[in-house]
């Protein structure tokens, strides 16, 4: 799912705690040590954040340091060494003690069979532990796997809880169970595979019906399970074990897509949000399914600087026009502009919307020089070439102020951002800063046309946060305007 793409554009927001010695700890960091059991340090232990994809390894002392983890949601730890039980659980970000403790008395022990009885070698064994929630974003699955020795033996340690076995072996077979395993204890089990189940999609053009060749499909969650369609628009995948499955759709020439054999009925018709990931229920004996796919838009240009000349890596993104938003609700169709200021790029039709064009000066989180540009609204139906585009970067003006709680006391760590009313605005490109320990901000970048400055928590629609932590103003570029001061209220 997409949705684990979508959630690095929180990442670099932070603000400073203290730590119990009183020395100041990032609240975008966590640190903590791995122990077995015993109370030994492991050395050499895995450590990540699952949202943000932040990585380190615990060392001599078992002790770890992970930076630049998620601050919203909270970071999911997730520890793992060969020989142990994976943790996975959330954290609260900012914490310097986030020890965790391993084990290796809990285990599934046996031999990978094939359909035949024989012993089947390397096999991969993976178990789901289900899924995480924070702050309304959702870890579907919770991966930790092991692999057979060349005589199709394994032991697998976990953690206590319940899981989802699943094993597939191409041209083998598969096999999928779910496991209930107590803390100390070694369940004992063979896994015989038995043929697996080939799913077949045809893809077609929604307009004409005709084959759609080259669609990717795949899915994350599970390696191994992809194809690609053919000349006749057929994709074959085989060997695969029964449940929910949802692939990734990849084309060249189609930007949406839907399915009326899909398991879950919001994509069973083309709607504006036909854009993510297509649900199949894969059972037994099951009919070919139909994916229907509808051409996508190719638009090129350049970025210009306000003198008029080129601008190499900018960041040139769509959105839909008087939303405050992107097209999908993350940054998947931000294109970077090349050495000589000019863009290139494949999106999904406006269909029955209007759509303009957002160009930042930098990549997504950093602005460089220049505040941002934005292109006039326009219409785009699929298979349409929109060329010559020009968007032309700002002189951008200063905004400074206080915020305060509603309580009168000044409001530190508070985000701050700008966000225009004219609704040409992509939120994901809008400056925003955060208060200092004195509740004082400056924000820099802003486009000069009207503006709410607006203090967190936002309503995305312009407009519809209270009075006193919105102030609507109109900058000049190269203006810096102070004394903008906002109240932050709590969150709804």
């Amino acid at each position: 799912m997409r949705i684990i793409l979508l959630l690095c554009v929180v990442l670099f927001l932070s603000q400073l705690t203290r730590a119990e010695d009183g020395t100041a700890f990032p609240t975008n960091q966590l640190a903590g040590t791995v122990t077995n059991e015993d109370g030994q340090p492991i050395e050499g232990a895995a450590v990540s954040d699952l949202w943000s994809g932040s990585k380190t390894t615990s060392d001599k002392d078992g002790h770890f340091l992970l930076k630049k983890v998620s601050t919203r949601p909270e970071p999911i730890l997730c520890v793992k060494k060969p020989g142990y039980g994976q943790f996975a659980a959330l954290q609260q970000p900012g914490r310097d003690d986030a020890d965790v403790t391993l084990s290796n008395r809990t285990s599934l022990e046996g031999n990978i069979l094939g359909p035949d009885g024989h012993v089947v070698p390397k096999a991969l064994i993976r178990a789901d532990s289900g899924s995480i929630e924070a702050n309304g974003y959702l870890m579907p699955n919770i991966w930790t796997d092991t692999t057979a020795d060349d005589n199709g033996h394994f032991k697998f340690f976990l953690n206590v809880g319940k899981y989802d076995v699943r094993v597939r072996v191409p041209k083998v077979g598969v096999a999928r169970f779910d496991l209930s395993i107590a803390a100390g204890e070694t369940q004992t089990r063979d896994i015989t595979l038995e043929k697996g189940i080939t799913f077949v999609a045809r893809c077609v053009d929604n307009e004409t019906a005709d084959p759609v060749p080259g669609v990717h499909l795949s899915s994350f969650q599970h390696r191994g399970v992809e194809g690609t369609s053919d000349d006749k628009g057929i994709v074959t995948i085989e060997g695969m074990e029964p449940g929910k499955f949802e692939f990734e759709i990849e084309s060249k020439t189609h930007a949406r897509w839907w399915s009326a054999d899909s398991s879950e009925d919001r994509y069973q018709q083309y709607n504006d949000h036909a854009l993510d990931d297509l649900p199949f229920e894969i059972k037994p004996d099951m009919q070919p399914v139909t994916i229907t796919l509808q051409k996508g838009v190719t638009i090129t240009g350049q970025v210009i600087d306000p003198d008029g000349k080129p601008v190499s890596g900018a960041t040139v993104a769509p959105a839909y026009t008087g939303s405050g938003n992107s097209i999908t609700g993350d940054t998947r169709f931000s294109v970077r502009s090349k050495a000589d200021g000019s863009f290139s790029m494949f999106l999904p039709a406006a269909n029955t919307r209007q759509m303009n064009l957002v160009a930042h000066d930098g990549p997504y989180g950093k602005t460089r020089k220049f505040a941002n540009g934005v292109g006039e609204p326009f219409d785009s139906k699929p298979g349409d070439k929109i060329e010559h585009v020009v968007l032309t970067l700002s002189n951008g003006a200063t905004v400074k102020g206080h915020v305060n709680d509603t309580s009168g006391n000044p409001a530190p760590g508070k985000e701050v951002r700008a966000i225009s009313t004219d609704g040409l605005d992509n939120r994901y490109y809008v400056p925003s800063t955060k208060t200092d320990k004195d509740g004082n901000y400056e924000l820099k970048f802003i486009r000069p046309t009207e503006m709410m400055i607006q203090t967190e928590p936002f309503w995305l629609e312009p407009g519809q946060a209270p009075g006193d932590s919105t102030q609507t103003i109109t900058l000049q570029a190269g203006e810096t305007k102070e004394g903008v001061d906002l109240v932050a209220r709590p969150d709804r």
